[in-house]
This record gives C-alpha cells, sequence and structure tokens, in this order.
C-alpha cells in the first residue's frame, strides 16, 4: 500500500511537472509500493479510464518498464509483465 503521505505527494505534483517528479517518486519506493503502483493499472477504475487514450497509455507502459527495471524476484516480474500486457490490450 502506498503511505498516505506517498498519495498526498502525487496530489501536489503539477501535470506539467509530473514526469520529473513522477520519476523520483518511483525511485523511492520499495518493491510492495511499486509493486502496489503497478496493479493500480488494472485495479484502479479510473486509472483504467485513463489507459484508452495514447499519450495516458504510452506513460503507463514508459513507467511499467522502469518499475520493472527495479525488481529481481521472477514472481514480480511475471506480475509487471501480465500488467504491461494488460494496458497493452486496453
Amino acid at each position: 500500500m502506498l503511505t498516505v503521505s506517498a498519495k498526498r505527494h502525487l496530489r501536489r505534483v503539477d501535470r506539467f511537472d509530473s514526469a520529473a517528479y513522477l520519476d523520483d517518486f518511483i525511485d523511492s519506493l520499495n518493491t510492495t509500493q511499486l509493486r502496489a503502483t503497478a496493479n493500480m493499472f488494472v485495479s484502479n477504475d479510473r486509472v483504467r479510464a485513463e489507459l484508452f487514450q495514447s499519450k495516458p497509455k504510452s506513460r503507463a507502459r514508459s513507467l511499467l518498464t522502469s518499475i520493472r527495471a527495479k525488481l529481481t524476484i521472477q514472481a514480480h516480474l511475471d506480475e509487471i509483465d501480465d500488467i504491461s500486457s494488460a494496458v497493452a490490450a486496453m
């Protein structure tokens, strides 16, 4: 689960500056938080609704690639691959 402070941080980020802040934010997360973030792409209705547009989908796929690079356990890598496939299919 994301902490309350992490959720607040995400809300405060200005959309125009979000790419730079998002990368720093993702770098600060542990494995459990990375997996929870990745799972939002398939479990959160609001997030999924955005993924039918090409720009958010492209950014999501890029973010999932970044998350995948930070993981080492094969089950976690497989989970990210499954999520990436689901995002690509949207």
